[in-house]
């Protein structure tokens, strides 16, 4: 065996000694590595933002019953008063 590389072999290698396609094997590896934690994250971040909402909503229900009450205890002209029918009532409570 010749010691010596020729012009092909040489071209075949990348940094320190390790062939070109071990080099792109590892980079992919690590493409996709970097690509499944950012994928993980994003989802677990969705997650958290449902789970927040949910628990936003869940705590606002008795802010919207006590608005809800209130309306429906003015009269059909106080309503009026300030243009609202009771139809709109549940609508206005839940914005």
């Amino acid at each position: 065996m010749d010691a010596r590389m020729n012009q092909a072999d040489f071209a075949g290698m990348a940094p320190f000694g390790r062939p070109r396609d071990a080099v792109l094997a590892q980079e992919l590896r690590l493409a996709a590595a970097h690509a499944q934690d950012t994928a993980i994250s994003r989802g677990l971040g969705r997650v958290v933002e449902t789970v927040v909402g949910v628990f936003a909503s869940i705590a606002a229900i008795p802010a919207r019953m006590r608005v809800e009450a209130e309306l429906r205890s003015l009269t059909d002209r106080e309503l009026a008063d300030i243009g609202l029918t009771r139809g709109e009532i549940t609508g206005i409570a839940r914005r």
